[in-house]
């Protein structure tokens, strides 16, 4: 391949991908993190919210994708099934999508940085 990867080298994948369906701890952690993966594919798809306030659905939503992009980029060096990749490649492709669509995102919060906390 002519990439390096973050945080997990090919090597340590091979490592990894022995584990796969083994009764270990490391085979029973990378099962639930297919689990998990694989269910939010399923379940929640491709959603590329709008803007919305911190803490809200849409920070919630995007923060969500993102975990799960990147446990999908393990899986996918992990398993090297094309299905992790693929989701990957369609999450971005909608956020390049939505981006240039979207206004600047304007704090509604009234206690705004640049106030000072002291009265003169």
């Amino acid at each position: 391949m002519s990439y390096q990867p973050l945080l997990l080298n090919f090597e340590e994948a091979a490592e990894l991908r022995k584990a796969l369906g083994t009764d270990s701890l490391l085979g029973k952690a990378l099962a639930r993190d297919i689990k998990q993966a694989d269910a939010y594919m399923q379940e929640v798809g491709i959603e590329v919210p709008g803007h919305g306030e911190g803490g809200g659905y849409e920070h919630n939503r995007h923060k969500q994708n993102y975990i799960h992009m990147d446990i999908a980029g393990r899986l996918f060096l992990i398993t090297e099934d094309q299905k992790y990749r693929d989701y990957i490649v369609d999450m971005l492709t909608a956020y390049a999508k939505v981006y240039p669509t979207l206004e600047s995102n304007v704090s509604k919060d009234t206690n705004h940085r640049a106030r000072s906390s002291t009265r003169r």
